[in-house]
């Protein structure tokens, strides 16, 4: 199997890729700034084992190219498909904000109101989609996200057709992880031909979970849940929230119908219902939420796309050595395109990416200012700073900075390949006192993520059974901190930790490595 590259720093056609924003099974996205329009975007890269069969790249092709022309204010706009040094990518506006099922972390439930707010704009997403023949096969709270101004965008249309969910599942597979299978329509897990209907039933799944806390259907293997799809109807969602109003209890229930002729025709139609909804004024709320999401969400740090802009002139202090290369092939480029095209390239807008490497960062004055600042620009030598400016031991209030400036360089060094620096970070993480038990969690959660990618269960399986003891105490001294914490789990763990009903097995007593 062809091994995905790292790909921070380096450029691809008119974007220079800055940093990692997420990895999966399809593809890896990043941030990038277009050196053009100078903006940024978010670009993903076709995962190269994908890349290897020609009738994928053509179907991604085909696909991204029909995505693009969904221009609507509530979906992930596509900018460009393209293929440079090989790389097949596509080029999709950068959205500041975490997805709905990050939210859902942070919200376990909301208001009526709120909930409509959002139903209405991914139900106006599903209608522009229709209008133009496109289903998107695989919504879901991951596919949805959340900006820091509570809009929502839809991700991915057209491109879940490619995801391994369309090929027939194995279904009894123990393990299975559960994000799609929760969501998918009857007549998905049939095998049967789907339509925009098909979105709809998968929309009050996760209105269902958005205004219940959790999904009507739960098991511990995809079959369990795939077979409730087909034969159990929900729970009636009063019974889980006595104060809903009947009509919107009615309207989630119609989109789950088990028959699409008994659901929505149309998202439109399901506009009409939800906006014809008598809700009481939910603005003071509505406010309330959205600060919440901005603290709670690490994205809200670059929350401004100015305050980006200034940021990022420090951003790639650890310039791979390659770009100095550039800078001394100037004299090259004199020879070979005279002096107009050398005064051109003196002249060019200055890339973030040409940074002094040897450049000190600047002492910001306060632990918090500078866990700030090493938050924007996201280097090795910024989240060190934070230690060396404001060491631990010299104030305790320094303390939560350290700590936090440990967890971050840790994900940075495993963004980086450097498995083996993460794991002393996460190590010194775990051994800090009981007064520090989110810290704590945090650092197992690293070590059950590293373990679990190297192949280890033993190891995996001890650290989140480690995790899972402190786990309830910090959902009851900070639901945030606990929300920001089980999402730092990567999806395998993840599911595992909300599928599985018992508790793991304790240290010692997990699978031999």
């Amino acid at each position: 199997m062809t091994a995905e590259p790292d790909l921070v720093g380096r450029t691809l056609g008119d974007y220079q890729l800055l940093r990692s924003l997420g990895r999966g099974g399809m593809a890896t996205v990043y941030l990038a700034e277009q050196a053009s329009l100078k903006r940024f975007v978010a670009i993903k890269v076709l995962n190269p084992r994908l890349s290897e069969d020609p009738s994928y790249v053509q179907r991604f092709q085909h696909e991204a190219q029909a995505a693009a022309n969904l221009v609507h204010a509530n979906i992930v706009q596509i900018h460009e498909v393209g293929c440079d040094q090989g790389l097949h990518f596509i080029v999709q506006e950068y959205v500041v904000g975490g997805t709905l099922k990050q939210w859902l972390t942070s919200h376990p439930t909301v208001s009526p109101a709120v909930a409509v707010r959002f139903f209405c704009q991914i139900a106006a997403a599903l209608h522009k989609a229709g209008e133009l023949g496109v289903t998107h096969r695989d919504i879901k709270p991951e596919n949805i996200m959340v900006t820091h101004e509570g809009e929502i965008k839809v991700m991915d249309f057209g491109l879940a057709r490619l995801t391994r969910y369309e090929e027939p599942m194995n279904l009894t597979r123990a393990g299975e992880t559960m994000g799609t299978p929760l969501y998918m329509s009857p007549e998905q897990v049939e095998g049967k031909t789907v339509d925009p209907r098909s979105d709809i039933y998968s929309l009050g799944i996760t209105c269902y979970q958005l205004l219940s806390g959790k999904p009507p259907f739960r098991g511990e293997t995809a079959v369990s849940i795939a077979v409730q799809h087909l034969r159990n109807d929900p729970p009636p969602l009063s019974e889980q929230r006595p104060d809903l109003p009947t009509e919107l209890c009615r309207i989630v229930h119609k989109m789950l119908a088990k028959d699409p002729a008994q659901r929505y025709q149309h998202a439109s139609e399901l506009l009409v219902d939800l906006k014809a909804l008598t809700l009481e004024d939910d603005n003071a709320e509505w406010n309330s939420v959205i600060r919440e999401w901005r603290a709670s969400e690490q994205a809200a740090l670059t929350t401004s796309r100015v305050a980006v802009t200034q940021q990022l002139q420090q951003f790639m202090e650890d310039t791979p050595p390659q770009r100095k290369n550039w800078v001394w092939a100037a004299p090259i480029l004199v020879v070979c395109f005279g002096l107009g095209a050398l005064l051109a390239w003196k002249n060019r807008p200055k890339s973030v990416l040409q940074i002094n490497p040897k450049a000190n960062v600047t002492n910001m004055g306060t632990p918090r200012d500078q866990y700030f600042h090493a938050s924007l620009v996201n280097t090795e030598r910024a989240w060190k700073a934070v230690e060396k400016y404001y060491p631990a031991k010299t104030d305790p209030s320094n303390n939560p900075f350290v700590y936090a400036s440990w967890n971050q360089l840790a994900t940075l060094y495993r963004e980086r390949g450097r498995t083996e620096d993460a794991l002393q970070l996460y190590e010194q993480l775990v051994m800090l006192p009981e007064a520090e038990n989110t810290f704590r969690a945090f650092g197992y959660a690293g070590q059950a993520n590293i373990y679990f990618g190297m192949g280890q269960p033993k190891r995996w399986t001890q650290a989140l059974s480690s995790l899972q003891s402190i786990l309830p105490e910090i959902k009851q001294r900070d639901p945030r901190q606990h929300a920001d914490l089980v999402q730092s789990l990567d999806p395998p763990l993840l599911d595992k930790l909300n599928t599985y009903d018992r508790t793991f097995p304790q240290p010692g007593a997990g699978p031999s490595e």
